[in-house]
Parts: C-alpha cells; structure tokens; sequence
C-alpha cells in the first residue's frame, strides 16, 4: 500500500483535516469524508495544495439533500487559517459517491499582517540574525 501522501506534508495534513472536519460537519451523519490525495500547487502569485476527498453517502442520506449541497458547496467559507479555499469543484456525483476537489491557496494578505505584528525582531529571527 503506498504512502498516505499527506504524511509527507504534516503542515498539509493538518489543512487537510480541518477541510475535511468541515466538510463532515456540512454533511453530517449523512456521510464519510476521506482525504484521497494532495498535490502541491503554485502560480507566479500564489501557492497552495490541490486536495481530493472522496465522501461516501450512507443510504439513507436523501437526494434532495445531496443536490442542496452540491450547490451550496463551492460557496462555503471554510476557517483554515493563513488560507483560503479558491477554489471547489463536486469531479464526480453519484448517489453513494463523490468526489471533491480543493485549492487552497496561502492567504498573503492573511500572511503579511501576521509577519507586521510579529514585528521586526521576529523577522530577523527567521533570517537568523539576532
């Protein structure tokens, strides 16, 4: 069996639970919520990690609940500090499965005003200079 690929990144993986902690949350009882992968992502401006979770309906979980979710979903804000959720795509529905793709991207502005308040000796802490 090959590597969970989020125990190579434990920052990662902690996104990755507390995305799928909400995700359970929305879903409730009604659903199962894994982490089936990550990829690391990055642009000229952002970076960020591509998760891909699958979520496994119960039988009992109603039609007309799935599909209310479904829409909803690329709208919901998820709390994942330093971060934010750019982007969110439903890959594949049925009606025992889907599969969920998530961009999340570091927030720089989020980022920023952390590195500012830290203030400067805390700056050249990192760059280590006293």
């Amino acid at each position: 069996m090959p590597p969970d690929p989020a125990s190579r990144n434990p920052a990662g993986r902690g996104r990755a639970t507390l995305i799928a902690a909400q995700l359970a949350g929305l879903f409730g009882t009604s659903a199962r919520v894994a982490l089936q992968g990550e990829q690391a992502w990055a642009s000229a401006v952002f970076a960020g990690t591509r998760y891909r979770f699958a979520v496994e309906w119960t039988p009992l979980a109603k039609a007309a609940k799935r599909a209310s979710l479904a829409k909803a979903l690329p709208d919901h804000e998820f709390d994942l500090t330093g971060h934010f959720v750019a982007d969110l795509v439903v890959r594949e529905q049925s009606d025992d499965r889907w599969l969920i793709e998530i961009l999340a991207l570091v927030d720089p502005v989020r980022n920023e005003r952390d590195a500012v308040s830290a203030g400067p000796s805390s700056a050249r802490a990192c760059q280590g200079q006293p």
